[in-house]
């Protein structure tokens, strides 16, 4: 293994961090973990000034928190951000990501 990679590996595991960041892809970054200190390109779309485009998907963390896929304008790749964020940013994208994904039972 690269010695590179063996000292982020081990970097990240005295850190603490997710099992999901020692496999190499970033965990879900949104307003609890803003740190002035992060680099840029740990910043969601929001802290980036972004406009969302659409809300593609939802995810739950091992602590139960929701974190929800947003699609950025001018952008191809999704970014995961906090719920509680994009209800505020954004509450017509989650509701209408709600109204295509919940499917209600009929008597």
């Amino acid at each position: 293994m690269d010695k590179a990679l063996l000292d982020v590996k081990q970097e990240t595991r005295a850190r603490g961090s997710s099992k999901r960041e020692l496999e190499g892809f970033p965990s879900p970054i949104g307003a609890a973990e803003q740190d002035e200190n992060r680099p840029p390109w740990k910043a969601d779309g929001f802290e980036k000034g972004l406009q969302p485009e659409k809300v593609v998907g939802a995810n739950q963390d091992e602590n139960g928190t929701l974190y929800f896929g947003m699609k950025w304008k001018g952008i191809k790749d999704v970014d995961f951000v906090l719920a509680k964020d994009a209800n505020v940013k954004c509450p017509q994208l989650v509701i209408q990501f709600y109204e295509r994904n919940i499917k209600w039972e009929t008597c």
